[in-house]
């Protein structure tokens, strides 16, 4: 895999040179486009429901599709957002403390949510989630910048600039190979920049952006990202918290010496106070 830094001097080569144009793999259809899709959910976004009346009526949230001036609701019609009364997160399996952070995030524009709108109780609606993706620092992406899913590409080059990235449009089936993403203006620290680029070319993650085409090739120059929320209790290797996520940390938490002899080994927690357990 090419380096951190190697990355880097693609980028700065890349966006140091003039722009030919952009390459954008945009879709303006209604309907999601593709089998995988319609399986697996829709991605939104989403706002708190300040009205004042009882709940479920009130309370809830007002969910939008990512990408798109119109989300469809639960009983068939378009709208530019839809009411749900609650966010249903056992899907998910990360614990009430995570949960509470996914929640406020969603609220608060730091989380993209996918799943499904389906009915709760008493005439309710409710989003059941399969994925939750969270930025580092809350901020709204840039004016006009799309909503992609990047992951490694699997193309190896013996040099670059290579198509290392393939990005796919949220909530279509539109998709693109590119030869890097730049992270720097993204919300954050350096070293939250760094795990959201590596989970890019690892594994995946979500980017706000739009295209910047040169003589190398084309880039994604991003203004937002999210990396995915990860199970509690999942294993990590020798306290690296980037390996369990956003909103979790890598702890080892069975004390100084495992109880009874057990094994004990490192998992991610998500604690309210943002300091491992020293039992659980």
């Amino acid at each position: 895999m090419i380096s951190f830094l190697s990355r880097l001097l693609v980028l700065g080569l890349l966006l140091a040179l003039p722009a030919c144009g952009t390459m954008d793999p945009a879709d303006s259809s209604i309907e999601e486009s593709s089998a995988e899709l319609k399986t697996a959910g829709t991605y939104y976004l989403g706002r708190p429901d300040f009205r004042k009346c009882a709940f479920p009526a009130c309370g809830g949230y007002w969910v939008r599709r990512a990408n798109f001036p119109n989300t469809k609701c639960l009983d068939g019609t378009w709208h530019t957002e839809c009411y749900v009364s609650t966010l249903d997160l056992a899907g998910l399996a990360v614990g009430q403390v995570l949960s509470d952070k996914v929640r406020a995030g969603f609220g608060s524009g730091g989380v993209v949510l996918r799943g499904k709108l389906v009915a709760g109780g008493n005439g309710s609606s409710k989003l059941a989630v399969s994925e939750a993706w969270m930025s580092a620092s809350y901020g709204a992406p840039k004016q006009g910048d799309l909503l992609y899913r990047g992951s490694p590409s699997g193309i190896v080059c013996i040099k670059a600039p290579c198509p290392a990235l393939h990005v796919v449009k949220l909530n279509s089936s539109k998709a693109a190979n590119l030869h890097g993403a730049d992270v720097s203006k993204v919300p954050g620290t350096s070293a939250d920049r760094a795990a959201l680029e590596d989970d890019l070319y690892t594994k995946n993650a979500l980017l706000a952006g739009h295209f910047l085409s040169g003589n190398w090739g084309h880039v994604l120059v991003a203004s937002q990202g999210w990396r995915r929320v990860v199970p509690a209790g999942a294993l990590c290797g020798g306290g690296n918290d980037d390996a369990c996520g956003p909103g979790t940390l890598c702890c080892l938490p069975c004390g100084i010496v495992p109880l009874n002899g057990n094994a004990c080994h490192n998992r991610c927690f998500a604690t309210s106070d943002d300091h491992c357990p020293l039992f659980q």
